[in-house]
């Protein structure tokens, strides 16, 4: 993979919460904020699938070195957002991306290059962060995966398309991604 973008799912309306995740801080910065800067040293472009509260969102990271991505069926959940981003950087000449929710403080530049590096490597198309036994996002997919992920529907994410047992996806040890949050820190 040589054009690699980066994705952030910042739709959701954060209803166990309470409050808008993206714009959530720690350590000065917002969640979405966070996410994006562990994205960028390792992809060329950085779009964030916005819905809930998305004015707001937006407007908080005005001047972000961002593409924004209307979610339009944000409300039926994590795979209908992942679906219509998807769809969208498929219309760009991008050869893969790196999917990561907004909600993982813990996030930084380094699971991304391994991500990146082991979705790389021969013989594999994607890499996804393996924690609980399961893989799940963060995760680096080859264009090959596009049409997959761009069929998912309603609350169902991207791990149902990982646990498939398929050998060109290599798993990447990182426990923090089970540390998803619903409530501030």
């Amino acid at each position: 993979m040589s054009r690699i973008d980066g994705l952030v799912l910042a739709a959701g309306a954060s209803r166990r919460m309470g409050r808008p995740k993206p714009l959530e801080i720690r350590d000065g910065k917002t969640w979405l904020a966070n996410a994006v800067a562990a994205l960028r040293p390792h992809v060329r472009r950085v779009w964030v699938a916005v819905g809930h509260d998305a004015e707001r969102v937006r407007a908080a990271h005005e001047g972000a070195d961002v593409r924004w991505i209307e979610a339009d069926l944000w409300e039926e959940g994590m795979g209908a957002t992942l679906a219509c981003a998807v769809r969208t950087i498929a219309e760009s000449d991008a050869t893969g991306i790196v999917v990561v929710p907004c909600d993982l403080p813990d996030l930084d530049a380094r699971i991304v290059a391994r991500l990146i590096e082991s979705a790389s490597a021969p013989g594999r198309t994607a890499a996804a962060c393996a924690y609980g036994g399961v893989l799940g996002i963060p995760v680096c997919i080859d264009r090959v995966w596009f049409d997959r992920f761009a069929e998912l529907r309603g609350d169902r994410g991207a791990r149902d398309r990982l646990r498939t047992g398929d050998p060109a996806i290599a798993a990447v040890d990182w426990p923090e991604g089970a540390r998803d949050r619903d409530r501030s820190l």
